[in-house]
């Protein structure tokens, strides 16, 4: 084989681990877009860059490594030396806080209950670099929770016939999770509303209790976790959508509810069909008599790498 060939096969071949690693690096949130800040204002590298593959005559070897360099020290100031898009100053404290706007009130403890008063359907978003979830349910008319002192930004807002309420963690970079011990989030949600519940994070171990819960929607991103989901009665129909990295899922589904599950991804479906669902596409599994139960749900899993596992109870 020429030599030149060989190189060039070579080239490739870091070129594709490299992209490889960038590529799971964003699937993971342990880099996010705030790289395209670093780009702004890092430009200049590029000169650099350029200059240093002008004096060494193009070399391949030398092109890949400043590449590289620059990538890694774009993906590094993202991370640590600026700013993510978005990024607010304002932390849970048992001092003032100014409001988001005039609609939404926001809380300044870690621990505490926001009172949903009449509502009937309530919107959850917990926004989340990394921490343990718990959601459960209360027989109260408010919303019970526990979090991380000065960390999370609690807010709320009351619609018509309804309330969003909102948990943004403020640091979200992936390490910042070594800085802090209790990164507990233990929420309690009243079985009086029906609930659509968004959780958006890079790491996460979670136990979703729904059972008593009537949550309509249910949608999950994160990066990489350990997941346990127990669905309940109360809602006839029921939409979940996962979408996650390397994660273990488990869902535990009550006896005589439909499901169906649309999966993509590298999981063992055998647990699938042991449970009782049956193959109707390449993606797509059905419990037998899934028209006829008067509790269907619907869960569509998009994972990387990890495990999904059906319980009934």
């Amino acid at each position: 084989m020429a030599r030149g060939a060989h190189n060039d096969k070579m080239g490739l071949g870091f070129t594709l681990i490299f992209i490889g690693v960038i590529w799971l690096l964003f699937k993971f949130n342990i880099i996010s877009f705030s790289i395209i800040n670093a780009i702004t204002d890092l430009w200049p590298l590029l000169l650099v860059v350029a200059g240093i593959n002008l004096i060494f005559g193009g070399r391949r070897f030398i092109t890949l490594l400043t590449w590289i360099v620059f990538v890694c020290v774009l993906i590094w100031y993202g991370q640590f030396g600026g700013r993510a898009p978005g990024f607010q100053s304002s932390f849970v404290t048992h001092e003032s806080t100014e409001p988001k706007s005039t609609d939404w009130e926001v809380y300044e403890s870690a621990t505490g209950d926001i009172d949903v008063e009449d509502a009937a359907q309530g919107d959850l978003n917990l926004s989340l670099g990394y921490g343990n979830v718990l959601i459960d349910s209360t027989d109260t008319q408010k919303v019970a929770y526990s979090i991380p002192d000065k960390l999370t930004e609690v807010s709320s807002r009351v619609r018509s016939k309804g309330i969003s309420i909102e948990f943004d963690q403020e640091e979200k970079g992936f390490f910042g999770w070594m800085e802090h011990e209790n990164m507990d989030y233990d929420l309690y949600l009243p079985e009086s509303v029906e609930w659509d519940i968004d959780i958006n994070t890079g790491a996460i171990d979670a136990k979703l209790d729904l059972e008593k819960l009537d949550v309509r929607n249910l949608d999950i991103e994160c990066g990489a976790g350990d997941i346990d989901i127990t669905f309940g009665r109360k809602a006839s129909l029921v939409y979940t959508e996962i979408d996650c990295g390397a994660t273990e899922v488990t869902l535990n589904v009550p006896r005589g509810a439909g499901v169906e599950m649309n999966f993509s991804g590298l999981v063992n479906e055998d647990n699938f069909v042991s449970y009782g669902l049956q193959r109707i596409t390449d993606e797509i599994y059905r419990s037998k008599d899934f028209d006829k139960e008067d509790i269907k749900i619907f869960i569509e899993i998009d994972t990387g790498i990890g495990d999904v596992i059906l319980n009934a109870y």
